[in-house]
């Protein structure tokens, strides 16, 4: 991280800590020798959601997705830059986008990291072992995702480069039940950052949730400012 700030010394750092992980917190603010400074600015909320049924949302060229992600991420801090190509990992079938009187108003993806990244359950406590069948009934009814059986894999995908036209709380909720529909048979998982107003919209759509510190990472005394409220990747962090 550090040769990659001493490389573009504008870009930004950041890092999460999972709630409740004090060692890890310790550590990395604890100002030893070599380390950087990791300064909190606020928390993630994490959300998985279980996918829904529905028609697949509309895709559109890569050129109709670029002119809307050039007209509206500029507002959202930290929110990624395409350039003259999607981003590594992603392909233009990935993409949808909602309209408005024939407008693009909202766009997002839904990231499936395939065999390159995969969440496999190691264990359960044994409060949730012992009851794990009936919470999966009761996730059923309440359309959460279900606990996978010990050695087997979470299935998720993740709502990626998420935006709607001037915040539009509605608006981002159409987003959200399109990659729900779009998830095939996955549950999907996005962040939000707690100061986001988006925040209390996925604060109504049930599911599971956690929380982790947000926090920016700072080399050579160097401080990182943040203007506005941060853009959280889910599938990033």
């Amino acid at each position: 991280m550090h040769e990659l700030e001493r490389e573009s010394p504008r870009e930004l750092a950041f890092t999460t800590i999972l709630d409740g992980n004090r060692e890890g917190r310790a550590l990395l603010t604890s100002g030893r020798v070599g380390l950087p400074r990791c300064r909190p600015h606020g928390s993630v909320v994490t959300y998985a959601l279980s996918g829904i049924l529905g028609p697949e949302p509309e895709r559109v060229p890569f050129g109709e997705l670029n002119e809307f992600y050039s007209r509206e991420s500029p507002r959202r801090q930290l929110f990624p830059v395409f350039g003259e190509s999607l981003p590594p990992g992603l392909s233009n079938d990935d993409f949808f986008v909602v309209r408005r009187s024939g407008r693009i108003v909202g766009a997002g993806a839904v990231w499936n990291h395939g065999a390159r990244r995969r969440i496999v359950v190691d264990g359960y406590c044994l409060t949730i072992r012992a009851s794990r069948l009936l919470l999966n009934a009761l996730f059923a009814v309440s359309r959460s995702p279900r606990l996978p059986a010990v050695g087997r894999e979470f299935k998720c995908a993740y709502l990626a480069y998420a935006l709607a036209e001037n915040d539009d709380a509605a608006l981002f909720g159409e987003i959200v039940d399109a990659a729900r529909r779009k998830c095939r048979g996955r549950s999907l998982v996005l962040s939000l950052h707690s100061d986001d107003p988006l925040a209390r919209v996925a604060e109504k759509l049930g599911g599971w949730r956690y929380g982790s510190e947000f926090m920016t990472v700072e080399f050579d005394g160097r401080v990182r400012e943040l203007s506005g409220v941060p853009h959280v990747e889910a599938g990033a962090l």
